[in-house]
């Protein structure tokens, strides 16, 4: 059993910080593919003709997808394209807090000066052999049908999310609006991370049967994988179709719900495996209260259900009582607190 900080009241300190943030903290080879050096002309003549001053990066992304991806006339960035891009002597990358601004370097030519091949630096995949027409039809169809039927697992709740059990809260828009998680839960779900880690860690070089998921093939209401940019997996609801190249992502073990680049998202493994064996392990309760009750109540609520070890506030552990009744009446005499939900 993992102790308070370990994943609740980490995932909520880092919850704004669901961004590429940390792009530079890792050294990637430059692609010198002719792919890469396409997409690096075309963003360098965006970035020279509209963004003279510098642009966001996911910015640039979202007016890329929306010129030359989303009619047929540009790739999908790669998962790297920031690094991959700035790894040119023409772009220049500045990181402010979680936004990175790139600008490019002008010349006295208007084309794009593709830097000299280096051999240290060309990277040769390879593999064994081409997929068979049966193996690509496999994979085709895992994409069109797996994901509404791993929605429909992920649609019942966890077992240890019932009355009278010891729960935590992993996410809370206000006191109206916050989601639960059983402790019982805190190991299958640190779990479930790492072996979607281990599965897809495996997934290289890059092949038409990994597990990727294109722009095109994502499923409104179907559920995915997906890495944050600190490199952790979770499991997910695609909510709304993909647009600009993002995905509103509802992570169905913790409540967040949040865009992401296509890029993040894969296949989530077969019904049969064991990170499919367990449904949502997040809860939403929603309190029957207005919006001036909640304002009241504000400390209180997060005097109750949050609690402060070695100076930093953690989720405190609380039990689901009886339903059908409201939070606040038990404000005053709860002792350990209980949570009224309706489980």
């Amino acid at each position: 059993m993992t102790d308070g900080t370990s994943s609740a009241a980490k995932f909520m300190s880092s919850v704004n910080g669901l961004v590429p943030s940390t792009i530079f903290d890792r050294v990637h080879d430059m692609d010198v593919s002719e792919e890469m050096e396409e997409i690096r002309e075309v963003l360098y003549e965006m970035i020279k003709k509209n963004f003279s001053m510098g642009v966001a990066a996911t910015h640039l992304a979202e007016k890329y997808h929306e010129e030359f991806v989303s009619k047929g006339l540009g790739r999908e960035l790669p998962d790297d394209w920031i690094q991959q891009v700035t790894a040119a002597e023409e772009f220049e990358a500045q990181t402010r807090g979680p936004i990175t601004i790139l600008f490019v370097r002008l010349s006295n030519t208007s084309s794009f000066k593709r830097p000299p091949i280096n051999s240290v630096n060309v990277r040769v995949i390879s593999t064994d052999r081409e997929p068979t027409a049966d193996e690509l039809k496999k994979i085709k169809q895992r994409k069109e049908n797996e994901p509404l039927e791993h929605a429909k697992t992920l649609s019942r709740q966890s077992p240890a999310l019932k009355q009278g059990s010891t729960v935590s809260i992993v996410f809370a828009d206000s006191p109206r609006r916050f989601f639960i998680r059983a402790l019982a839960d805190d190991d299958q779900y640190e779990k479930i991370g790492t072996t979607l880690a281990e599965i897809y860690g495996q997934e290289t070089p890059p092949s038409p049967l990994d597990s990727r998921v294109a722009i095109y093939e994502i499923v409104a209401g179907g559920a995915y994988a997906l890495q944050d940019s600190n490199g952790t997996w979770f499991r997910v609801i695609a909510s709304q179709p993909p647009q600009s190249g993002q995905v509103m992502c509802q992570f169905v073990d913790v409540g967040v719900c949040e865009k992401f680049p296509v890029a993040a998202i894969r296949l989530l493994p077969p019904t049969v495996h064991p990170v499919m064996s367990l449904g949502a392990m997040a809860r939403e309760v929603r309190l029957d209260v207005t919006e001036d009750q909640a304002l009241k109540f504000n400390l209180k609520f997060i005097d109750l259900v949050f609690e402060t070890k070695d100076g930093v506030q953690v989720p405190a552990n609380l039990t689901v009582g009886t339903a059908n009744k409201n939070i606040y009446r038990k404000y005053c005499n709860i002792s350990p607190p209980v949570l009224e939900a309706h489980l």
